[in-house]
Formats: structure tokens, C-alpha cells, sequence
């Protein structure tokens, strides 16, 4: 009778029986941290899968899914096979729907993906992974991590936020990890749920499937933006004024050499952890990228320099994909 979804302990008919069903659980009842209750406010949940879950969760056909859609009251969109969250073989799902109708989502999600996987340990915990904009990773931590510990202790789930050093460059978002049983991450999500809608931004996020776009703007726009910047970053060229100045065009075969420099504190954020970030920036743009010692850098200023070598073009993809994560990193300007 239930497609896709038979075997549930629950019975998801429709959404309307499904969120009754679903708001008996304790875990999920209140659906925020204070007094607000935000199941029936307009969410979208980027959501990680793993390449070897997203066969299940799809379905023959779309069946599953589309099953899940009915069933849920949302709308899922999921990623083409070949596109993957940078750095991970891990596949987007975009759930978009009230906060009651998209934990139904989650919780229909969970049990598929554990009910297909042949090496899970029954009652073993599982993790669920969210990806959200680094510019709301500040109000969900909290100060001193106040806001995720609590998170954490009301729901008992582990909750985790991605380190700002593993942000790839030109990636401006950060994965949130829930650990636990079912109702243990289906109540952290809810939580997490109310704090993201806190900030009216979060709604305002474009929420992509792909990331090419981050490295095929064309050669002028990317010179432009780096000479006429719009947002106030750390990287400039050294004050002696040797940067080197990019041509007009990017037809030139020929070699160049730009020099900026940086605030010592802003180099975790550009290395990336074991130095994963710039390797990956010299990979988008085809350059050789070198940063001087802590041990060189002037006392009195606390800058290290940031030589890349390559294609005029190559030199201008690589400043300006430093540019961008610099900005996300960078506290925001009153």
C-alpha cells in the first residue's frame, strides 16, 4: 500500500496524518528554544547524501522520491549524479517546505536510507549533515557555543559545526552534523530550525545544486572585481607597491608573478587544514601559489607575502577566489 516507504512502524498516509503522528513524539513537539513555535514557517534544508544512499533514496524511476514528496508535503530536489558537495563524493537534496512537513521529510529519509544500508548496525546512531551559509554559523554556535550546546543538550544529539578553515575557496558554506537516533536529530533539527529563521537572511540564500559557477565567471569580470573590490578584505598589495598589475585581457600566454600580502590571523582561513584549501585554489586556477613564513614577516606590520606565479588569467582567478574566502571569513563592516 505505501510504495516505496512500506515497512514504517508509522502509518504516512498524508501529511496532515503524518505531522499528527509525528507531533506526539516528546522530541518534537516544541519546535524552538524559547516560545516560538515555527513548524508552520517556509524552510529549505541543503541537505548532504551519500553518493552510495542517493540510489534509494531516489528510487526506481524517481518512485522513492516522488513517494517521499506525497507523502512529506514538500518539494526534494536532488543533485545529478556527477555533482557533488566540493571535496565530498556526498550529493545535495534541497527539502523545501514548512518545518513540520520537512522533519516528515527527514524522518521518512532516515528510515529508507537505514533500511537499504547493509552495513549499518541496528539502534547504531546515525549523523545527518546540513549545509548552511557561514554568515548564520555565528548566531547557531553561539556565543561561546552557547546556542549549539544547548541545541545539543536539549535534544541529545551530537551537533557539530564545520571548522571556517575546511571552507573550500569560493565556498562560502559550512556542513552542520546531527549524530544520534531519529528522534534525537529529528528534535536538533527542529532547534536548528528555529535559530536559522531567526536571521531573515537564511530564506534570501540562493541554494544551489552546482558550484561551477564559482570558477567560470569571465576574465574581465574576475580582473574587475579584484581592482574595483566591493567588499573590505585583509589582501592588499605590499605597501613598496610591487603587486603586479594584470593586463587588460586574457589572450596572453605569457607568465606572471603577483605579490600580495595578509594579517597573519587570516592565513589559516586561506591554507585550509594540511594546507587543503590552497592546494585546492591552485588546482581552480592552474597556478603556483607560495606563502612566506611566520618567522619572516615584519614585527611591526605581522604580514606574510603571497606570491602566485602563472597565466595572467590563472593570477586572477586565484586572487580573487582568495578575495571571496578572506570575505567569509572576515567579521562583518558597520
Amino acid at each position: 500500500m505505501f510504495g516505496p516507504f512500506e515497512g514504517l512502524q508509522e502509518d504516512f498516509r498524508n501529511p496532515t496524518q503524518a505531522a499528527e503522528i509525528l507531533e506526539t513524539q516528546p522530541t518534537c513537539k516544541r519546535l524552538a528554544l524559547g516560545e516560538r513555535d515555527v513548524s508552520d514557517e517556509e524552510i529549505t534544508m541543503k541537505v548532504l547524501i551519500r553518493n552510495v544512499d542517493a540510489g534509494s533514496v531516489i528510487g526506481k524511476a524517481g518512485s522513492a522520491i516522488n513517494e517521499l514528496q506525497t507523502q512529506s508535503g514538500t518539494r526534494l530536489r536532488m543533485s545529478r549524479t556527477n555533482q557533488c558537495f566540493p571535496g565530498t563524493s556526498d550529493r545535495l537534496l534541497l527539502i523545501s517546505g514548512t518545518v513540520g512537513s520537512a522533519l516528515i521529510a527527514v524522518h521518512l529519509l532516515l528510515h529508507r536510507i537505514r533500511k537499504y544500508d547493509k552495513e549499518a548496525v541496528n539502534g547504531s546512531p546515525m549523523t545527518f549533515r546540513m549545509v548552511v551559509p557561514n554568515r548564520v554559523c555565528g548566531g547557531l554556535i553561539g556565543e561561546k557555543g552557547g546556542t549549539i550546546h544547548a541545541i545539543a543538550e536539549d535534544s541529545g544529539a551530537k551537533v557539530a559545526v564545520s571548522s571556517h578553515k575546511d571552507m573550500r575557496p569560493g565556498i562560502h558554506e559550512r556542513i552542520v552534523s546531527c549524530t544520534g537516533g531519529r528522534s534525537q536529530i529529528l528534535r536538533a533539527l527542529a532547534l536548528i530550525s528555529s535559530v536559522l529563521l531567526e536571521d531573515a537572511s537564511y530564506m534570501d540564500t540562493e541554494f544551489l545544486l552546482t558550484y561551477d559557477s564559482c570558477v567560470s565567471l569571465p576574465f574581465q569580470a574576475i580582473v574587475g572585481s579584484v581592482a574595483n573590490p566591493t567588499t573590505a578584505h585583509p589582501l592588499h598589495e605590499p605597501s613598496s607597491g610591487s603587486g603586479h598589475v594584470l593586463p587588460s585581457n586574457g589572450t596572453s600566454a605569457e607568465q606572471s608573478s603577483v605579490s600580495v600580502v595578509v594579517n597573519d590571523q587570516y592565513v589559516g582561513a586561506l591554507l585550509g587544514k594540511g594546507g587543503r584549501n590552497l592546494h585546492e585554489l591552485m588546482r581552480l586556477s592552474s597556478t603556483k601559489i607560495t606563502v612566506s613564513r611566520r618567522e619572516e614577516m615584519p614585527a611591526s606590520t605581522r604580514e606574510r607575502t603571497i606570491c602566485i606565479k602563472g597565466s595572467p588569467e590563472g593570477c586572477a582567478l586565484a586572487r580573487w577566489l582568495m578575495d571571496q574566502q578572506l570575505a567569509s571569513v572576515m567579521p562583518p563592516s558597520h
